[in-house]
């Protein structure tokens, strides 16, 4: 991650702020997708395997 070296003299666009927040909310929320999708594509997989088993 930058890290931002502030002065006293430093102007911030505090309009900006609340975009990063979203930005990290983003990130969690499509990690948190991104974890589920692959639980259940596990559970999918080990159904298809159940089911050849029971074939075999």
């Amino acid at each position: 991650m930058e890290s931002l070296h502030l002065t006293k003299d430093t102007l911030v666009d505090w309009l900006l702020l609340p975009q990063v927040e979203l930005r990290e909310e983003e990130a969690k929320r499509q990690e948190e997708e991104a974890k589920v999708e692959r639980q259940r594509q596990k559970e999918a997989q080990k159904v298809e395997e159940a089911w050849k088993a029971e074939e075999a």
